[in-house]
């Protein structure tokens, strides 16, 4: 099904920012509200409604009494963000989770909206980017899809006789998507490793290249993002069946990789900060005779990490401290 994209514009936004800088959004005043311990963990409530309005002047609003916990953002990547409601993806985070759960609209655009919320709200441009890789990857997904249900319209005239009548109606109605499996170590494993490369890339590249595969960099812009997180997302939700590494493009090791804090790739001292080549990654399954990289297998970087010890290693807790 394709996407519903909403093309309403947005009245004078090139007059709220100066000239030259781009218009992501403004969220209203807040959000005001309340944290309260949640099982299995903490909740924010609001009390007044809270909205965005997005660089398409389309709202988004969350009524007050909303409770959000921040799942819209997996928990397996809390540890390595410094949580969904701290510093600047509080404001992002509660209007996401509230369409996450809703599912009023599309989850493309569900999504989509996140990315700019966090800009809207300073975040930067290659971590909020990092963010949108991975709810559009690892999170929730659903279609909203065409149905006929059929309600029943009396009349309300007490001077004439009751009557009744059935007649169909077209909804829109989500349908859930099977997407990775968070919860199976061997998947969770290589989301976590993946998460923690698409960051150093993101980051050492200043928020211009996403990823790096065997024809070469991938580019950072929204659309070919969406599609690696599609083709990523599938990869690693079909682990165990053959080529399924394939597209998954390298890795690294995420045990270094908490509190927020992204180390760009140092492959080369003389070139701090610079990105990997996929030719110059390990193979997943070892060396070849002689010494040299199997280059018929799928790579995975240098980096103390191989890909074979991912099951053997013990998660990280979800849950924030």
């Amino acid at each position: 099904m394709k996407h519903l994209i909403f093309l309403s514009t947005c009245v004078m936004c090139a007059a709220q920012v100066a000239v030259g800088e781009t218009y992501w959004g403004k969220f209203s005043d807040g959000p005001h509200g309340t944290f309260y311990d949640g099982d299995p963990w903490q909740e924010f409530e609001l009390t007044n409604r809270f909205f965005f309005d997005d660089p398409n002047g389309l709202r988004w609003e969350a009524p007050a009494q909303t409770r959000v916990n921040g799942a819209s953002i997996p928990p397996t990547f809390w540890s390595f963000i410094g949580g969904p409601f701290s510093g600047k993806y509080l404001k992002a985070s509660v209007i996401h989770d509230h369409y996450v759960v809703t599912r009023e609209r599309t989850a493309h655009d569900t999504h989509r909206n996140f990315y700019y919320g966090m800009l809207a709200n300073g975040v930067e441009t290659w971590r909020a980017k990092v963010m949108y890789w991975a709810v559009s990857t690892f999170g929730a997904d659903w279609e909203l899809r065409q149905v006929v249900t059929y309600r029943t319209e009396c009349t309300d005239d007490v001077s004439v006789e009751l009557t009744c009548s059935v007649k169909p109606v077209i909804e829109l109605q989500p349908v859930s998507v099977s997407r990775v499996n968070l919860s199976e170590p061997e998947q969770a494993q290589l989301a976590l490793a993946k998460f923690a490369a698409v960051a150093r890339t993101l980051k050492s590249s200043d928020g211009t290249i996403l990823d790096v595969s065997a024809s070469g960099p991938v580019p950072a812009d929204l659309a070919t993002l969406e599609l690696n997180a599609r083709v990523v997302g599938d990869a690693i939700a079909q682990w165990g069946a053959p080529g399924e590494l394939d597209n998954i493009g390298i890795l690294s090791d995420w045990a270094a990789f908490k509190g927020g804090e992204v180390t760009p790739w140092s492959p080369n001292a003389a070139e701090p900060g610079s990105i990997p080549d996929f030719r110059e990654a390990l193979p997943y399954d070892g060396w070849a005779a002689g010494g040299s990289p199997d280059t018929s297998l799928p790579f995975v970087v240098i980096d103390q990490f191989q890909l074979q010890n991912l099951t053997a290693r013990p998660l990280p807790s979800f849950r924030l401290e």
